[in-house]
Order: C-alpha cells, then structure tokens, then sequence
C-alpha cells in the first residue's frame, strides 16, 4: 500500500485536474452563450434536468412514473441535438462542449467502480518515487552500463564483468519478482561500483508494484531520528516506526553515520526488528566485511 501522504496528493492533483477541466467547460459554454444568444434558454431548460427528475420521482409511481421519464429523456435529447446543430451551424466542433478530462476512462475520479484507474496509479508511483529521491527518474535497469566492467578485475583478480552481470541479473529478478515475502539484499563494494543505481532500479520496480517504501542515507535517517528522540530544532514524527513498518526499506551508505551508542542501537533496532519481522531491506555500504566486524558491535 502507499502512504497515507502519497495518497492524499495524488487525489489532490485529480480533484484539481476535474475543476480546471470543469471551468474550461465552463468557460466554453460562456463563449457559445455569448456568440449564440439563442443557446441559452437551450442550456437553461437542461440544467433543469435533475430538478425535473427529483419531481418525477416524488409524484408519479409505477408506469406513470416511467412515462414521465421516458417524455424527459426524449426532450433531453431533442434539446441536446439542438445545441449541437446550433453549435455546428456557427464553425464550433459537435464536442465543443464536452467536458475535457484529462483522463478518459475515469474522468479524473481514479477510479473505474471500486478499481484504481491506471491514471491514478501512474500518479501514486510518480509521487514515490519523486519523494525517494530526486535522481530515481534516471537510476533505472535499462541505464546501468554494464560495459564499465569490461576487461577489469575484481579485488580477489575475478572477471569483474561477470560478477556484475550475476548481480544486475539477480537484482533486476529480484525487483520484477519482488513481494511481502522478498528476502533482503546487502551490498558491499567500493564507492562508483553501482550500487546506488540497483538499489534506485530495484526501488523504481517495486514502487510501480503499489508497495509503500523508504530510500535514503543511514545517516540521513538517523540523524531524523535522533531529533526527534531528543525534540531538536522543533522536529516531530515518528521517523523509527516508519523505518521499522514501511513494505520494502533501501538504506544507502552504512558507515557514514557517526558513531555512537544512539546510533548503533538505532540501527540494530531497524535491522533487528525487520529481520524479525521478515521485512525486506536492501543495505548498502563502502565498508569492507572487515571494516564492518570492526565498525559494529557483534548484534549488528
């Protein structure tokens, strides 16, 4: 599911989607009015339309009542074609004064009955992955470059190749088969090795999957947290509980983060709590295996 923010604004967008489509209209029929005097008292009497309806129903029962809407019915339709061949007679196109909605299939409501329209999903997607990160648009599968390793060796003298071509495979799997149940991914190498860019690749897949999911720095993320915990700087929220709750959690760059009890602890609960929880996180970091039994206490 997404978060409660990303949803909020993606309906947001819809609803300002529906009233600028609905004042163009608007200013559309002020234009035929005023070119077309006589299409007033046409658009008039149909606006009259659920009035006459309402009536309808509150004073005529059963074939009555069906007489009754079948004589409105055709007079609508008699004054509808009105308008139109008025509208044509004056150069205007017959849906000149339909309403434009930017999507077609579900009006810019969303939704088609109960099911999420394909418009508002591309919006939820769009708003994840734009709050991960600004560059996410270009960390994709398609623009990892794996011909960077050609003709290079690993630090163990491996064909560095194709090591990273087993990665970008198991990666690009990993995100197009990710679900509740994933495993998780840790990631060690030097800095420009790529690592960022599969974790921003796996996170652009699975954002477009509907999963609520969290990028960002280690240290980003703690420093969030520690405010909080301590109310520095009029910081509010519950930074730690989204990191422990959130579907799917990318943190970059462990070992950047200072080094201190809070900290340490901080980043065995988050481990801790999802490993526990069978949560899938991707963790990447600089350090080597060495570096990190060093950096970290035996928990971590």
């Amino acid at each position: 599911m997404y978060n409660i923010n990303v949803t909020q604004e993606a309906i947001e967008i819809l609803k300002r989607r529906r009233l600028a489509a609905k004042n163009e209209n608007n200013n559309r029929y002020e234009e035929i009015h005023s070119k077309i005097p006589q299409s007033l008292d046409i658009t008039k009497e149909l606006s009259l339309t659920s009035m006459n309806l309402m009536r309808i129903f509150r004073d005529f029962k059963g074939d009555e009542r069906v007489e009754q809407f079948n004589e409105l019915k055709a007079k609508n339709i008699n004054l509808q074609q009105k308008l139109i061949n008025l509208i044509l007679e004056n150069g205007y196109s017959s849906d000149f004064l339909d309403i434009n909605y930017t999507c077609k299939k579900c009006n810019d409501m969303g939704y088609i009955g109960e099911k999420k329209c394909s418009c508002l999903e591309k919006l939820l997607s769009d708003i994840t992955l734009r709050e991960l990160v600004p560059q996410s648009g270009n960390s994709t599968f398609e623009t990892f470059n794996l011909n960077f390793y050609r003709s290079q060796k690993s630090t163990m003298g491996k064909d560095a190749y194709e090591i990273m071509n087993n990665n970008f495979e198991y990666c690009k799997n990993y995100a197009y088969n990710f679900s509740e149940n994933s495993k998780s991914i840790f990631m060690v190498g030097f800095t420009g090795l790529g690592k960022t860019h599969l974790s921003l690749a796996i996170t652009n897949v699975v954002a477009k999957k509907g999963y609520c999911l969290i990028f960002g720095s280690i240290s980003e993320q703690i420093r969030i947290i520690e405010n909080e915990h301590f109310n520095k700087n009029g910081y509010n929220g519950d930074t730690l509980k989204e990191l422990l709750d959130t579907d799917f959690l990318i943190l970059d760059d462990l070992g950047t983060e200072f080094k201190t009890e809070f900290n340490e602890n901080t980043l065995y609960e988050v481990i801790n709590t999802r490993i526990n929880n069978k949560k899938p996180t991707i963790i990447s970091t600089n350090l080597t295996i060495e570096e990190i039994q060093y950096r970290y206490n035996t928990r971590i």
